[in-house]
């Protein structure tokens, strides 16, 4: 296990480099800067903020100077936030997404797991059918389109819940629901596929001539198999729904990532940019990492690969 684990590290620390150095000089190469909106300045004032932000040196010096900024997990100052470092920005950023992030994974989980295991234990009844219905469904409908449909009607129309901004627990409620969704069809549809065959095993019948409850049989010996598609899922889907905020966080107007992100992409804040892709890179190859792990320790033979 922890060969495995050492190589998905030097793979994972490989990968962030990559990515942080294809983005830098794609970034650097598009059109357009962080100062060409702005009005006429003065020649010496745009030089100065030139040299503030290293934009009056090379590429490569650029790239350079960047890297050895960020080794020391210093991410340069803000142009988009004048007077606010990356860092500061982020710090203020982060805990809104991991908790929206966070919650809409959990409702994923516990509804698709046990949409899933209700669906899967009875292959072609009317639970399954019920099940595959509202999961295609939810798959089927974009964010954007969920999200403002659950704003129009339980914000809008019944007032259920507030229309935005992250004020208290009942302005999380949409967010949550329109991230999380989506993901619990995709789970409830794996969890289901995955205990519906696990179930015609040998070794399942086996279990019951034992005497074993239904439920244990169920929960205990087919669930742990049944899970492994739903295991090797929740690496990419965990940061998919991160990432995915982008667009929730812009609907229902959240303080998040995604939306200095946007914003940050709008006016060419360069280090905002690159600290936003970090966050999400360093997010994706991370939860990829604990997907495999959790994957290999319910099956050793994924050790191999």
């Amino acid at each position: 296990m922890i060969p495995f684990a050492v190589r998905r590290v030097g793979g994972l620390l490989v990968t962030l480099l990559l990515i942080a150095t294809v983005s830098f000089f794609l970034l650097r190469l598009a059109p357009g800067g962080p100062f060409d909106a702005d009005r006429e300045v003065d020649a010496a004032v745009r030089a100065a903020q030139e040299a503030r932000y290293r934009l009056d040196r090379s590429l490569p010096a650029q790239y350079a100077g960047w890297l050895a900024d960020l080794l020391r997990g210093d991410l340069g100052p803000s142009s988009c936030y004048p007077g606010l470092t990356v860092n500061e920005v982020l710090a203020a950023a982060i805990p809104p997404s991991f908790l929206l992030g966070g919650l809409a994974l959990g409702i994923a989980l516990v509804l698709g797991v046990l949409a899933g295991a209700l669906a899967g234990r009875h292959p072609g009844g009317l639970a399954d059918r019920a099940v595959s219905m509202f999961a295609l469904l939810f798959i089927s409908i974009p964010s954007f389109v969920l999200g403002a449909a659950l704003l129009l009607l339980f914000s809008l129309h019944l007032r259920w819940f507030p229309a935005g901004l992250l004020e208290g627990a009942a302005s999380l409620v949409l967010p949550v629901l329109t991230l999380g969704l989506p993901m619990a069809a995709v789970i409830a549809r794996l969890a289901r596929s995955g205990l519906a065959e696990t179930m015609g095993e040998d070794w399942i019948r086996t279990a019951r001539s034992k005497g074993i409850s239904e439920t244990r049989v169920v929960l205990v010996h087919g669930l742990r198999t049944a899970l492994l598609p739903v295991v090797s899922f929740l690496g990419p889907a965990a940061a998919g729904v991160l990432t995915g905020s982008v667009v929730v966080e812009r609907i229902f107007a959240l303080p998040g990532l995604g939306t200095h992100f946007v914003n940050s992409a709008l006016n060419r804040d360069y280090s905002l940019v690159m600290g936003t892709v970090l966050v999400y890179s360093a997010l994706l190859v991370t939860l990829n990492f604990l997907s495999d792990l959790a994957l290999a320790a319910l099956d050793p033979r994924a050790r191999t690969r």
